[in-house]
C-alpha cells in the first residue's frame, strides 16, 4: 500500500487505517521499525494521529512499543499462530450452527457470489492476495451469520495474525492447496443450503484445520517464524 497524504477531516482513523493496511499487506515487514517523524512527514500529518495509531496497532499486537528501542511490527511465533488457528476454528464452528438456521435466502446468494470470486484463476501474487482477502470475506460473513456480536469482534481480532502470516510468510505451496480449499468452499455452501447444522460444522472444521495445519507445516519447512 502506498502511503500518501492524509486529508484533514478524521485524520487519526485515516492514519491508523492506512498504518494498518501497510501491516497486513506487507509493505511494512515483520520486525521493521516504524518512526513517528518519518510517517508524518511521509503522511503530511503532526506526531500526534500517528502516535495514536501506533498506539491503537499496539492494542491490537500489530506493533510492540519499547521506550528504548522504539516501535516495531510484531513478528509471529509458530506457536502463537497455531493457537490463533485452533481457537479460530472454534469459534467459526460455534458459529455455523446458528448460521444455518439464521441465514436467508439473500444470505446464501451472497456466499455463491463470494464463492465464485474464488474461483477465478489465481496468476500472479496481486491475485493471490486478492484471493486472500476473498476467502477471509467468506470465513467472515459465515461467522457474522450467527448474529453473537462478541463473537464476532473476537473473530475478527484473531484474523489480523492470520492475515499477516499468509500474506508475510506463503511460499508457492499454496497453489498446490487450491483445489481442495474450492472443494471444501462448495460442500460448505452445499451444506448451508441445506440449513444442515452438524454437516456445515462437520465439513467446516475439516477445511479449517486442513488449512491451519498446512499453514503452520509450510512456515516451519521454511523456517521463516521463530
Amino acid at each position: 500500500m502506498e502511503l500518501v497524504k492524509v486529508p484533514k477531516e478524521r485524520i487519526g482513523d485515516v492514519v491508523y487505517q492506512m498504518l494498518r493496511q501497510s501491516i497486513l499487506d506487507g509493505t511494512f515487514r515483520p520486525g521493521e521499525r516504524l518512526r513517528v517523524r518519518q510517517l508524518a512527514a511521509k503522511l503530511d500529518v503532526s506526531a500526534t494521529p500517528v502516535k495514536d495509531a501506533i498506539n491503537r496497532l499496539a492494542q491490537e499486537g500489530l506493533v510492540s512499543v519499547n521506550a528504548r528501542s522504539g516501535t516495531f511490527v510484531s513478528q509471529l511465533s509458530v506457536d502463537d499462530l497455531a493457537e490463533v488457528l485452533e481457537v479460530r476454528c472454534a469459534l467459526e464452528s460455534l458459529a455455523a450452527n446458528t448460521a444455518a438456521v439464521r441465514a436467508t435466502t439473500e444470505d446464501i446468494q451472497d456466499l455463491r457470489e463470494i464463492v465464485a470470486k474464488m474461483d477465478q484463476p489465481i496468476e500472479n501474487d496481486h491475485d493471490r492476495i486478492s484471493h486472500e482477502d476473498i476467502n477471509l470475506s467468506f470465513h467472515r460473513r459465515l461467522v457474522e451469520l450467527s448474529g453473537n456480536h462478541k463473537l464476532i469482534d473476537l473473530y475478527n481480532s484473531l484474523n489480523v495474525y492470520i492475515t499477516m502470516a499468509r500474506i508475510h510468510y506463503s511460499s508457492h505451496a499454496w497453489r498446490g492447496r487450491l483445489e481442495q480449499e474450492a472443494r471444501a468452499h462448495h460442500l460448505i455452501l452445499y451444506a448451508l443450503e441445506r440449513r444442515d447444522g452438524p454437516a456445515l460444522v462437520k465439513v467446516l472444521r475439516s477445511h479449517i484445520e486442513g488449512a491451519a495445519h498446512a499453514l503452520v507445516d509450510d512456515i516451519r519447512r521454511n523456517r521463516v517464524l521463530v
